[in-house]
């Protein structure tokens, strides 16, 4: 029991292995950050004025913005890419919701593809919009995705948040 101690504290939630932070992850990244819905509390660049916040009260009051995303020092758990992953999977309380789960859940919609990424359109660019509706139509159907073990929907999840992250992290002030 004593070199359990010993080996000091495990982390609160696994973490999966970082792949490499590169163009081709950061660019999928931006297509889950849009997918996923991120940018409507976050803002379609990160910049914290998405319209979703108007909807959510934190201590009985609206919010008016969230931290911008390039704001690395303002991150409450720090910026190191672990600890993005991980605000990033667990969410925040009541503020974010947790990805976790639900990046190793997501099926293809059923809902046809003409109502695929509706949200965003107007608001990105044609290229986006039609990333957006590629990633959707390459999502496995609801049966495929729950019949696949824990491990794998784990795995699935893990590289769904490490693009996110990278995207988050290469995101910088506008000029």
């Amino acid at each position: 029991l004593d070199a359990e101690f010993a080996q000091g504290p495990q982390p609160l939630s696994w973490v999966a292995p970082e792949p490499p932070d590169d163009a081709a992850s950061r660019r999928r990244g931006r297509t889950l950050f849009l997918a996923f819905g991120c940018w409507r509390c976050h803002g379609v660049d990160g910049e914290g004025g998405g319209e979703a916040l108007k909807l959510i009260r934190y201590n009985g009051r609206p919010l008016r913005a969230a931290t911008p995303l390039f704001a690395r020092n303002a991150r409450r758990c720090g910026d190191a890419p672990a600890s993005v992953y991980r605000r990033i999977a667990l969410g925040m309380s009541t503020l974010m919701p947790a990805y976790e789960r639900f990046a190793g859940y997501i099926w293809r919609p059923q809902k046809g593809p003409e109502a695929w990424g509706q949200g965003s359109k107007g608001r990105v660019s044609a290229a986006e919009s039609q990333a957006v509706h590629d990633f959707y139509a390459g999502l496995p159907a609801k049966q495929e995705v729950v019949a696949k073990s824990e491990k794998a929907r784990r795995e699935r999840a893990g590289a769904f948040l490490w693009d996110l992250v990278h995207y988050v992290r290469a995101l910088e002030p506008p000029r």
